[in-house]
Formats: structure tokens, C-alpha cells, sequence
């Protein structure tokens, strides 16, 4: 097959990390595979050197722009004349389905957060909803998902998971220190506000345990401010970007994720795959529930609830054989969100629908 994939960028995100994995996957069972981004940022994920790489050169004027983003792409897929195009993000969604208006590829859109919540702006997710009729094929993260989309009337797709980075570390098998810790965008839509109020009470009765939140964002001076006015500087810290985030939380008590809403987190299902025990907010998109059965291999808390969070805390810094219980079958979770596994559920998908033999 001739694959297209587009995106806007592949400077970070969890859509660009799937789209330079599955490129690979791709290319190596004997495709041909073109990424073209729209946006001219450093790449941080590595490619296949037998993948292509495009960019669209355009205005950077938002309606002007979004008008010759599609003129170019479309250029390009009369180009490349592929025999697929799959799509990741609503907004870039949207202008490859435009692109192709009358053409011959298929074009499968992948989407990646909760529908209700992203984009923000309600006109924009109308739209969304309208255009995504012209798509030959969708893929879903979770399930709830693809109910909201069925309920706009869009039939079809499938639902497949984020893989698993294959150079994931084997689980910690030793003593773990008294350290929860959460990877995440310090923006909004994390809620570290809430998370901050519910370990601060914890603090108070387990001076012992500390919270590290890594990650960057808008919400860093915030945050910051927060923790010290709350006189807890010494327990919360801001760890900022790491080189090498796995070997930093490896051995950490848990992890923790305090989103009001989620597509699939890649951090969450790695920490799952590392064999930390894992607390998260029982966000939509259904994400978290997914693979968290609460009580069973991790906890699941209300979302925006900074006490149904402290109690979760509380409970396994006060339950230790939790920890044992909730990373008995991590060897099984790892073999089923292999990048192997995963790409494989693409591949056939993708050739199913070039076929015409799905929707």
C-alpha cells in the first residue's frame, strides 16, 4: 500500500509519538509511507529512514492559512496519489478530508481526546462532526468514544489503544520510596490544582511521602505559587521536562493522574506497563477504565474531586499489599499494547478499508 500519514507536527504529543512508531510498522512490512506535517517545528520522535518526510510551507494567517493548507495537500496527495490517507487531530482531520474531495484515496481519521471536550470551541466540534462523514474509515481510542460519534450519526471504525514504547523498562521488583509522582502538561485540563489540594492533606499525616509532578506548561508559576503559599515546597515538587522520565519514577510508590478528561494517556498506560501502581481520576473519555478495573490492578477517583482523590492516596499508602495485587499481570498488559500487536490491529484495519471490505 501507499500510505499517507498527516499531522500537524512531530514535536512532541502523544499522537506524534503513535504516528512515528506506527510509520515505521508501516514501512518495514513492505509499504510505502509519506508523513506530511503542516507545521515547521524540530522533530523530537526518531522516523524510519525509510519513511518520507513532507512539511506544507503556508501562510500562517488562520483563515488564509487553513486555505492554502489544503490547496498544498492537496497538491501533494495528487502528488503521491496514495492509496490511504490516515489522519490524526480533529483540526488536520478536517483539511485532509477537504484535500481529498474528489480524489481517489481512502482517508481514515484518527481521534485522539474526548470529542466532547476537544476542540474547545463548540463551532469547530459541529464541524468536526459534519466533515467526519466524508471519512472512508475511524479509529478510536476507547470505546466511549466511538459511542459519541455513533450517536452524530457516524457508523463504523475501531477502537485500538496506544502501543507501548518497546524500550519500556521491566517492572521494579525492590523496595519502593515513599514518592507518588504524575508526567503530565501543567495546563488545565490536568487538574493539578486538585491533586495539589489532596496530597497537601495528606502531608499532614504522612510527612514522609512526597509528590513530584513532572511535566511543563502554562500552569507552571501557578502551581508554584500554590505549592508555596500552601508551605509545601519540601513535599510538592515541579521536576520540570526529564531525559529520563522512566528511570525517575521507575521505583516511585505511584502514579498518579488527576485529568478532568483524556483520550488514551500514554504516560498513565506506562506507568500500567512498568508495573506502578496507578491512581487517575475516572476521566472521560473512558480512557483510565478501560484497563483500571478500581480496586482490582489500580484506583479510580471522581474527577474533580480532591477528597475521593486524598482517600485513594490514603488508602494505599495505608493498604501496601495493594502494590503486589495491582502488578500481578503486567507481563500480559505489556504483550497486548505491544507496538507489534498494535500495528498489526492498524494494518489490517487500514487494509480492510482500502479493500472496501470495512467502515
Amino acid at each position: 500500500m501507499n500510505i499517507v500519514f498527516t499531522i500537524s507536527q512531530l514535536s512532541g504529543g502523544g499522537a506524534e509519538r503513535v504516528v512515528s512508531l506506527l510509520s515505521g510498522c508501516f514501512v518495514e512490512k513492505g509499504n510505502t509511507v509519506t508523513i506530511i506535517t503542516f507545521l515547521d517545528k524540530e522533530r523530537v520522535y526518531p522516523l524510519n529512514e525509510k519513511v518520507r518526510l513532507e512539511e506544507l510551507k503556508c501562510s500562517s494567517e488562520r483563515f488564509i492559512g487553513t486555505i492554502s493548507q489544503i490547496r498544498a495537500l492537496r497538491k501533494k496527495i495528487k502528488n503521491i496519489r496514495p492509496d490511504v490517507i490516515i489522519s490524526f487531530l480533529p483540526v488536520v482531520n478536517m483539511i485532509t478530508l477537504v484535500a481529498d474531495l474528489g480524489l481517489n484515496s481512502k482517508v481514515i481519521v484518527s481521534e485522539r481526546n474526548d470529542p466532547y471536550q476537544n476542540p474547545r470551541k463548540s463551532s469547530i466540534r459541529k464541524m468536526r462532526d459534519k466533515f467526519y462523514r466524508l471519512a472512508d474509515g475511524y479509529v478510536f481510542q476507547t470505546t466511549d468514544a466511538k459511542t459519541y460519534f455513533e450517536k452524530k450519526g457516524i457508523k463504523g471504525g475501531v477502537v485500538i489503544a496506544n502501543p507501548l514504547n518497546s524500550h519500556l523498562p521491566k517492572p521494579y521488583r525492590g523496595t519502593r520510596r515513599k514518592a507518588f509522582v504524575s508526567a503530565v502538561r501543567l495546563e488545565p485540563q490536568k487538574n493539578l490544582n486538585m491533586l495539589i489540594d489532596a496530597f497537601g492533606k495528606i502531608c499532614n499525616e504522612y510527612p514522609e511521602y512526597t509528590l513530584e509532578i513532572y511535566g511543563e506548561g502554562s500552569l507552571r508559576e501557578e502551581l508554584d505559587n500554590k505549592i508555596k503559599s500552601m508551605s509545601l515546597s519540601d513535599k510538592i515538587y515541579l521536576k520540570g521536562f526529564s531525559n529520563n522520565l522512566y528511570n525517575d519514577i521507575l521505583d516511585a510508590y505511584a502514579f498518579v493522574m488527576s485529568s478532568n478528561y483524556e483520550g488514551m494517556s500514554n504516560s498513565l498506560l506506562e506507568a500500567l506497563g512498568m508495573g506502578i501502581p496507578v491512581i487517575s481520576t475516572d476521566h472521560p473519555i473512558g480512557g483510565a477504565r478501560m484497563f483500571i478495573q478500581d480496586g482490582k490492578n489500580g484506583l479510580l477517583t471522581k474527577v474533580g474531586d480532591s477528597e475521593s482523590m486524598y482517600q485513594a492516596i490514603k488508602k494505599l499508602i495505608e493498604t501496601p499489599e495493594l502494590i503486589k495485587k495491582f502488578t500481578v499481570n503486567i507481563d500480559d498488559f505489556r504483550k497486548e499494547l505491544s507496538l507489534t500487536n498494535i500495528a498489526d490491529q492498524w494494518i489490517d484495519y487500514t487494509r480492510k478499508i482500502v479493500a472496501g471490505e470495512a467502515k
